[in-house]
């Protein structure tokens, strides 16, 4: 921790956290405004609220040595595809709430060991309001996938986090029940 929305309201061409880099602390990309998204796949612990209210175009989340992910760090920004890897042992509640830009997400982790009974739901969404507002602020035209590989444990009790969320597909064809 220890970001302070330095960045607030800043625009800039692109978001750029270079190679080496492993932390990026709370609120540190709070707000901003860029054209671009580059990160190292050095990354491994996104805090709180990093990228909160940001407005990045072009913005994918998929860094193969993520560990953390903490709460709202992507909450109301314009993530287009998810990647959850299987080195992820943290994803705090609202990590990718309100995102009408998200298309696709693959989850190659055990993400329903990450947390409560509710946690998938949780980190898109708190309530079955909140995700019918998201849903009825997606473009529709953009709508995804949902793939869980072979290394995803989905037991069907919990896929009902699911039902309010709207993409082309759910493949739970690789996914151990």
């Amino acid at each position: 921790g220890g970001g302070n929305a330095e960045f607030f309201d800043a625009e800039v061409e692109k978001v750029i956290v270079p190679d080496g880099t492993k932390v990026i602390p709370d609120k540190m990309f709070l707000g901003i405004h860029a054209a671009g998204f580059e990160v190292a796949d050095s990354l491994e612990y996104i805090g709180e609220a990093a990228f909160y209210l940001s407005d990045v175009l072009e913005m994918d989340v998929d860094f193969p040595n993520l560990k953390h992910i903490g709460k709202v760090a992507f909450m109301k920004t314009s993530v287009r595809d998810v990647v959850l890897h299987d080195k992820l042992e943290y994803i705090g509640d609202g990590a990718f709430l309100y995102v009408p830009t998200l298309r696709n997400i693959t989850i190659d982790c055990d993400f329903f060991g990450l947390g409560s009974f509710y946690s998938f739901y949780s980190v898109f969404s708190t309530t079955s309001r909140d995700l019918y507002y998201q849903e009825q602020q997606r473009d529709k035209s953009t709508f995804g996938d949902v793939v869980f590989t072979e290394k995803s444990i989905a037991p069907p009790n919990r896929i009902a986090a699911f039902v309010y969320l709207t993409f082309n597909s759910f493949d739970f064809s690789n996914a151990k029940w």
